[in-house]
């Protein structure tokens, strides 16, 4: 049965109905005295308070994490309302963990809740009257987070406080309201970035706070400590899954399903204090009644707040369209996720605002409790009205497909484990795939960023997505090539679809396909191996993604591999630009069985051959067969690259081809000796202009000089503008400013004198409109050239800024921005305009080398995989 737009609405209304009209009259008795948060209710003696084991009171200091670990387990070993959990370990093997805190029998039997609370998250498994049943027993699950940016540090001080109160607290209303929910309490998301935080700060502190705002506790070095071990945002990576912090942490989260998940942040210095109602733009696929519950929350919040004078807003600066927040994902997972944000983030102890306002740690994490209280409280008082609307959010994934996308249908690639990498993404979400079991024809798809609906056919193992399952609402938002733009101004990018991010073939499909499917668990892997033992030469594809892996493999145990400049057929296997020839004379007798753990290891199929004379194209003794040189790859770190960017280098060499290199710092490139490399990559700086402060003429030439001697130099965004002829001069590429033309000059002219008349909030927006957040873009690529090996004719990519480079008459423009618009996601006209006929990507060669120009950054994230071979292959085919 389908639900209609008029039973939606009168569904929610129903669950609306539930929401009594909140009084909220709790409120703990908490103050702050000498920069410490005392709180002074009746407190149980034998629970040990956080200065008992910490040595300080919350807001004297900042606790690191082997305090905070010894007040953890303290606390547990002392309350029966507690219990610690550990679901993870962080990348410098620091446990994550939670506490469970409720009653001592709902933790008893916390397992038959979590099991319970599961049958609600799939209707078909259920009838309505034991799912009402559930409902009016279960407890409601609140999950509180702190934390995720290391650099936000009050919030993990707030849970410490949040803990003790609910484990010790006497009050007869808290204990009650433990009857009826069970709260997980996660204090530390990221353990490694605070910990980086509090060792700077507390290493550079003073006896007493300095409050002064041009002290240097409030000034973070290079590269702060926001983000985790590898300098990703672990509050963007939700829908992405790429660090270990999130796999494990969506792990827990799925077996638990909270109704509300908060998430708790910091924000600029000069601000007060945030909580929902979010303001828009809203993801199309959000529920409307969450921004009802917003309201609620919000209500309750700001009495809580009201009644201890804190300043506070909602509505303004954090939107919904992004599903990678703390906020968004576990709304799309039935919960009422919502973000708190105080002011204060990276600040010391102390900090004199411009209003004269002394901000102190101990007000920051006064603030952070009494919200956590305050969305216990309004938990416990709207429980059956939260899992009812969290039983009918999962009802009307199953029977909310009126959109005009009933399905998405991904092909197998070339490369089936890139495609398997996909699928296990959606798989750790809870996604529901499935598989044709034969070949099949379905008729009205639709191939992704194409017009025209026809008749497709796909061979078995296709894999479905349809979308009349628990989770339709995130799998429409991951996976549909266009997601509707409700407006212009976005906090974040505005496009991702995710077999574009894996340049996997797509199509959508408007009907459910449920025939001839079978659902899976996994996904289907190419185990790898090595057909034959070879007497000539062993080839390997170069379509395969993980062939970079192994060519790693080979070249880091010292054996020889060349690649291919043109295209060869043998044994009735086309093996196209690019692919690897491992020849056996030239390689030790270990050679066949090392292949064959790489090829395992890595899922790669490599094909044995005895001759070197092909069936079409090359032979293998053909001098477009050229060695692959071992490359030394140095990366610049430090001021001013962007950390994030050099964080996805990190770990695309440390965690994904295990590729050794070599960080240097920016500022030390003049003194180094690069003779030591053969690679040297430059990471965005934001416009190229932070390495015109740091790298001279004199520096500049002395790269030239290495590059001229055979160097590879990689620059990334901001660093390919620093490349341009009008920044460096290391090339004469030319940046694309808009100014390049009379008519393009006169448009600029009108521009400025527009701007001279906006008023403050008017010119605002306008140049928040005038840069691209994040929108998809076709890029036209010339595949004959090394740095497009293993690619088609064209590639998507997600493209951020404004920055574009001049297509080069001088270099080989292997990648070009083709299209009158985006493919997906927001851009300006003008933009648009801008971009057109510009380069993506830039082989520039300077005597024995070249400098290869990256227009915008092709690791975002690291999720964006489709373009992670056409970098490595500049440190590999170029030499």
């Amino acid at each position: 049965m389908m639900l209609t737009s008029l039973q939606k609405r009168l569904a929610y209304f129903f669950v609306l109905l539930c929401l009594p009209l909140i009084t909220h009259s709790y409120s703990p008795n908490v103050e702050i005295h000498d920069n410490r948060v005392v709180l002074t209710g009746e407190y149980n003696p034998e629970i040990p308070a956080p200065s008992d084991i910490l040595g300080f009171h919350i807001g004297e200091r900042f606790t690191d994490y082997r305090n905070l670990e010894r007040y953890l387990h303290a606390i547990a070993d002392a309350s029966d309302r507690v219990a610690i959990h550990q679901y993870g370990t962080s990348y410098q093997h620091r446990p994550l963990q939670v506490l469970y805190i409720s009653t001592p029998g709902n933790l008893k039997n916390l397992d038959t809740i979590r099991k319970n609370n599961s049958l609600l998250t799939d209707p078909r498994n259920i009838t309505n009257q034991n799912a009402n049943e559930i409902i009016e027993g279960a407890p409601a699950i609140i999950w509180l987070a702190y934390n995720v940016h290391g650099s936000e540090a009050s919030g993990t001080e707030a849970a410490i406080l949040t803990m003790y109160h609910l484990a010790a607290s006497m009050d007869d209303e808290l204990i009650e309201a433990l009857e009826n929910i069970v709260i997980v309490l996660d204090p530390l998301v990221n353990p490694d970035g605070r910990e980086r935080y509090v060792n700077y700060i507390n290493s550079m502190s003073q006896r007493s706070p300095n409050s002064d705002p041009q002290s240097i506790e409030h000034y973070e070095p290079w590269p702060r400590s926001r983000t985790n071990h590898y300098l990703f945002d672990l509050n963007r990576d939700w829908a992405w899954l790429t660090q270990r912090e999130t796999q494990q942490r969506v792990a827990l989260y799925r077996k638990l399903m909270p109704h509300v998940y908060i998430d708790y942040h910091e924000m600029g210095r000069e601000s007060t204090y945030f909580f929902f109602p979010a303001t828009p733009p809203f993801n199309p696929h959000y529920p409307e009644a969450v921004r009802e519950w917003g309201k609620t929350f919000g209500k309750a919040n700001a009495s809580m707040l009201d009644r201890h004078g804190v300043p506070y807003y909602t509505g303004e600066v954090f939107d919904l369209f992004y599903p990678g927040y703390g906020d968004s994902w576990p709304t799309f997972n039935g919960a009422i996720g919502m973000t708190y944000e105080q002011a204060g983030g990276s600040t010391g102890r102390a900090y004199e605002r411009a209003d004269e306002h002394i901000l102190t740690l101990a007000e920051r994490a006064h603030n952070h409790f009494l919200t956590g209280i305050s969305t216990i409280k309004t938990a416990y008082e709207n429980k059956k009205a939260l899992l009812r609307y969290f039983y009918t959010f999962w009802q009307e994934g199953i029977t909310g497909t009126s959109d005009n996308i009933k399905s998405v249908i991904i092909r197998n690639s070339e490369d089936p484990n890139r495609t398997a990498d996909l699928i296990d993404v959606l798989l750790q979400h809870g996604i529901e795939v499935h598989q044709l079991t034969d070949n099949k024809t379905i008729r009205n798809t639709t191939r992704f960023f194409t017009d025209e609906p026809g008749q497709h056919r796909f061979p078995a193992g296709t894999y479905i997505i349809n979308f009349n399952q628990p989770r339709s609402r995130l799998a429409k938002t991951l996976l549909e090539p266009h997601v509707d733009l409700p407006d212009t101004f976005f906090f974040d990018i505005t496009a991702w679809s995710l077999p574009a991010a894996y340049n996997t073939e797509a199509y959508t499909s408007a009907a459910l396909i449920t025939s001839g499917i079978e659902k899976i668990t996994a996904p289907v892997r190419s185990k790898g191996n090595v057909s034959g033992q070879a007497s000539y030469a062993y080839l390997m594809s170069w379509e395969q993604d993980k062939a970079a892996a192994v060519l790693w493999e080979l070249i880091n145990n010292e054996y020889s591999a060349h690649f291919s400049m043109r295209s060869f057929t043998q044994q009735n296997r086309e093996f196209p630009p690019g692919s690897i020839v491992i020849y056996t004379r030239s390689n030790p007798q270990s050679l066949h069985a090392d292949l064959q753990k790489y090829a395992t290891k890595h899922g790669v199929t490599i094909h044995a051959t005895n001759t070197g004379l092909s069936d079409y194209g090359v032979d293998l003794g053909s001098n477009h067969i050229r060695p692959v040189k071992k490359p030394k790859i140095g990366v610049a770190t430090d001021r001013p690259v962007i950390p994030g960017e050099y964080g996805e280098l990190w770990y695309l060499f440390d965690e994904v081809y295990n590729i050794p290199f070599t960080p240097l710092r920016t500022e030390q490139i003049a003194s180094i000796d690069l003779s030591r490399y053969n690679v040297l990559i430059l990471p965005g700086d934001g416009a190229g202009q932070g390495y015109r402060n740091i790298i001279d003429s004199t520096t500049v030439n002395s790269i030239r000089r290495w590059i001229h001697q055979g160097g590879i130099l990689i620059t990334i965004g901001g660093a390919s503008q620093f490349a341009t002829k009008e920044a460096s001069g290391l090339t004469s590429v030319t940046a694309s400013t808009g100014e390049d033309n009379e008519d393009n000059a006169e448009s600029v002219k009108k521009r400025r004198e527009k701007l001279k008349r906006m008023g403050f909030r008017e010119r605002q927006e306008f140049l928040q409109r005038e840069r691209i957040a994040g929108a998809l873009f076709r890029v036209s690529l010339d595949n004959t050239h090394p740095l497009a090996f293993g690619y088609d004719r064209d590639i998507t990519m997600l493209k951020r800024g404004s920055q574009t480079l001049q297509l080069s008459d001088s270099g080989y423009n292997v990648g070009i921005f083709s299209d009158d618009e985006p493919l997906s996601g927001y851009a300006a006209d003008q933009l648009v305009e801008r971009i057109k006929d510009t380069a993506y990507l830039i082989d520039f060669p300077i005597g024995n080398g070249h400098v290869v120009m990256f227009s915008d950054n092709p690791h975002f994230r690291m999720f964006w995989h489709g373009l992670t071979k056409m970098f490595l292959n500049a440190t590999l085919f170029l030499h």
